[in-house]
């Protein structure tokens, strides 16, 4: 059983560089991991990225195509990803992350053991080194969700609420796993830890288009939340208790 790192990231290489030494120096194992690094066909480190992965063998890059829908969608590229890579454990990871966690791979493999996720349905997060909630600001999750439900995110949304999603469904069962003792840590610009850089601006300026959309696509796709949680009762025997998230 390996780890698929899907790390969707344009320009930023620095981060690019500081996210996979973080992962290199802090796991257990590298081979228990690949690193996928998903690049717009224009993204100015594309060349770099491509001889890095030429002497790294476990750094794989995704260059992904326009989206169909000719619109600015998250989910999109963290499915492109998951659709690109064959680990059993997929993972939502940003490239404004570092690992912080030593052996952050062995905890999150005993995990998705058998003998501890033997329906292959659980959900594993921990601290982002920022927040005192267990939101799921980075999280893995066994691919079987990808082959039941036929995608990783739901693409409706531009940015927000992707994440809830997975947190939501996975909460609603019990099957969300909060590890305390492992942190990414999130260098986010709102934490004050890194600059406002040109990426954070070019989404800025759409952030309340995208919001707007987001918002209403939650409560537009709130019969797809039920469908999705009814085909998961069936296959678990268990009852679910959608959490409504505002």
């Amino acid at each position: 059983m390996k780890i698929a790192l899907l790390l969707p990231t344009r320009e930023r290489m620095n981060n690019k560089i500081s996210f996979m030494m973080s992962a290199l120096s802090r796991c257990k194992n590298p081979e228990n991991y690949n690193l996928y690094m998903g690049l717009d066909h224009d993204d100015p480190t594309m060349e770099r990225c491509k001889k890095m992965s030429k002497s790294i063998t476990n750094l794989k890059i995704v260059e992904i195509p326009p989206n169909p829908c000719g619109k600015f969608r998250l989910g999109y590229f963290w499915n492109v990803l998951a659709r690109n890579s064959n680990e059993e454990i997929i993972s939502m990871v940003g490239d404004d992350m570092v690992f912080s966690t030593d052996d952050w791979d062995e905890k999150i493999l005993d995990e998705f053991h058998e003998k501890n996720c033997p329906d292959k349905f659980k959900l594993v997060c921990g601290h982002d080194g920022h927040r005192k909630d267990q939101f799921a600001a980075w999280l893995f999750i066994h691919r079987f969700y990808m082959e039941k439900t036929g995608y990783f995110m739901r693409e409706e949304f531009s940015r927000n609420w992707i994440d809830q999603w997975l947190d939501n469904m996975y909460a609603s069962f019990g099957r969300k796993v909060y590890r305390s003792d492992i942190t990414i840590t999130h260098n986010h610009w709102v934490f004050g830890t890194s600059k406002f850089d040109k990426v954070a601006e070019n989404l800025r300026l759409h952030e309340g288009e995208n919001k707007e959309h987001s918002d209403q696509m939650w409560d537009k796709l709130g019969d797809e939340r039920k469908k999705e949680a009814i085909m998961w009762e069936k296959y678990l025997g268990i009852k679910s208790e959608i959490i409504k998230t505002t």
